[in-house]
């Protein structure tokens, strides 16, 4: 068994192979130039940063229409516009503004006046543009504007989006978020690399300190504007790249920095062949210690999950489940466990497959009668609960029917509990034949029931009432015997009679008391005179 067909053998041999195929890499990494594949790296990396600053720029992405959209439709800053509380006004944007990448937040009312500003108190730059007056006499019109306002070297995204009430303008809210270093730092989490952004010969933001080469690298930037193309330049001193990647803003055309350090990208390939020499050496010494690590914790382990196998195919044969030990010795030591956990398996599913069915028969007995299979008591008050929240918020009636039959006592001791049970279910499948889907029927115990209907006036709980005293009382024939029974009826209406659970049973009950005063086989409605 743990001869020729231990795993032992194939397992040193592979950890032998990868410690030579190490050895043989790092021969040939180091007299190979790579030269090649690193320019064909950097150009897929620049395909994909182009792709990925050009989706988190599009305007959506900004999410300023988004947010103005949000606050456009707030309730609460529609009241705080149109009473101008100022401070409350200042909580409420705060919190909505508050790790969303804007730089500025203005909300002003239909005159135009600002009632909060984000950015200070002072006039921002861009407030004072042509541009940003335009914007404002559009919000205040009751039109949603998108603005790229540039003023002073600097430029910004601004969102305009009036606030409705009663259908007029009560304010409008102004979002912005400025091309500078909080929007640079929020862009390089998601391409993961750090970003600068350019416009003509000025650095509007960046997400790293920058030196004096890439501020002298204006040819560049004005060249990937103009040219709408994608320029990338190393600076191998620093062992690091720079891709200027064209983006356009609305009507602004600008230029995305990323900076990209190539011996962290692509160390690997930089690394001489004498550090890969000592690599693989390193790597040879790690394969022998996780040979004999190998052999230590894996084949001893195995060998003993094989002895205690046997245990549990014995368990299988005792459980009825096929097993021959001998099927059990053909392979090697994953072979036969595979098989023994496969067959255990069956045994889990098994009892698992049981356990669900005990539940489910569980479950069923606690909500269900046993006999008939109606609901039982618990069922009954919940679905009286659900009924009575259902139809309060609908405005709606609801019937409660207590329900006992008559003579059933005289039937059941004369003839037999067997025959008693069968005339219980057969009362049971006459109270469901006149039922509607909405309706609930139930056994509350011995031959008492009781019905709830939904959505059921007076004039409709006594036609159902009639209709029960005609079915019962059609003669039942069960096992060659005759028998004929009533049922007694007592009726509460909801909200006629009251509105909660307890009163409505109560009410039932008591017209049920006065029904089989009448001398049963009839129904009586709650009425405090009567009862």
């Amino acid at each position: 068994m743990w001869g020729k067909k231990s795993l032992i053998y194939p397992i040193l041999g592979l950890l032998a192979l990868t410690a030579l195929a190490s050895v043989v890499s790092g021969f040939f990494i180091n007299y190979y130039p790579v030269h090649a594949n690193i320019h064909s790296e950097l150009d897929q990396e620049v395909a994909v940063l182009h792709k990925t600053v050009g989706s988190l720029l599009e305007e959506e992405t900004l999410g300023l229409p988004r947010l103005g959209h949000v606050l456009q439709g707030d309730r609460a800053l529609r009241n705080l516009l149109k009473n101008e509380r100022n401070s409350m006004l200042a909580m409420h944007l705060g919190r909505v503004f508050g790790g969303l990448g804007v730089d500025m937040l203005i909300a002003i009312n239909p005159a135009g006046k600002v009632l909060y500003r984000s950015s200070g108190d002072e006039q921002t730059v861009f407030e004072v543009s042509d541009e940003f007056q335009s914007g404002v006499s559009k919000v205040q019109e009751g039109e949603a504007v998108l603005l790229a306002i540039q003023a002073k070297g600097s430029l910004a995204v601004m969102a305009f989006s009036p606030v409705f009430q009663d259908g007029s303008v009560v304010g409008a809210v102004i979002v912005g978020t400025q091309f500078g270093d909080r929007l640079a730092n929020y862009l390089s989490r998601g391409v993961a690399f750090p970003v600068a952004f350019a416009i003509s010969e000025k650095i509007l933001g960046s997400a790293v300190p920058l030196d004096e080469w890439i501020a002298t690298q204006w040819t560049l930037v004005r060249q990937s504007i103009a040219d709408q193309e994608i320029f990338y330049e190393e600076k191998h001193a620093d062992s690091q790249a720079i891709f200027y990647t064209p983006v356009r803003v609305l009507s602004h055309e600008l230029t995305v920095m990323v900076f990209v350090d190539l011996i962290q990208s692509h160390g690997p390939l930089f690394q001489s062949g004498k550090r890969l020499m000592w690599s693989a050496l390193i790597i040879m010494i790690f394969v022998s210690i996780l040979g004999f690590a190998t052999y230590l914790f894996l084949i001893f382990p195995l060998r003993r999950l094989y002895r205690k196998s046997q245990v549990l195919m014995e368990v299988c044969k005792a459980d009825g489940i096929p097993v021959t030990l001998d099927d059990l010795r053909k392979g090697n030591e994953i072979h036969v466990l595979d098989q023994a956990l496969e067959t255990a398996s069956l045994i889990v599913y098994t009892h698992i497959g049981r356990l669900h069915q005990q539940k489910e028969t569980f479950e069923n007995m606690a909500v269900r009668d046993s006999l008939t299979g109606l609901g039982n008591r618990r069922s009954f008050e919940e679905f009286l609960d659900r009924s009575l929240e259902w139809c309060g918020s609908r405005k709606s009636s609801l019937a409660v029917f207590y329900l006992d039959l008559d003579h059933f006592k005289p039937v059941n001791d004369k003839m037999g509990h067997d025959v008693g049970d069968l005339l219980l279910k057969a009362v049971s499948e006459r109270f469901l034949h006149c039922a509607r889907e909405s309706d609930g029927v139930f056994r509350l115990g011995g031959d008492e029931f009781a019905a709830i209907l939904p959505d059921c006036d007076r004039n409709f709980a006594k036609s159902v009432a009639e209709r029960y005293n005609q079915e019962i009382a059609r003669p039942y024939t069960l096992k060659g015997n005759n028998c004929n029974i009533g049922v007694s009826i007592g009726i509460s209406l909801f909200p006629e009679h009251g509105d909660e659970r307890d009163i409505l049973l109560k009410h039932a009950d008591m017209a049920l008391y006065a029904s089989k005063g009448k001398g049963r086989g009839t129904f009586s409605i709650f009425s405090e005179e009567a009862c």
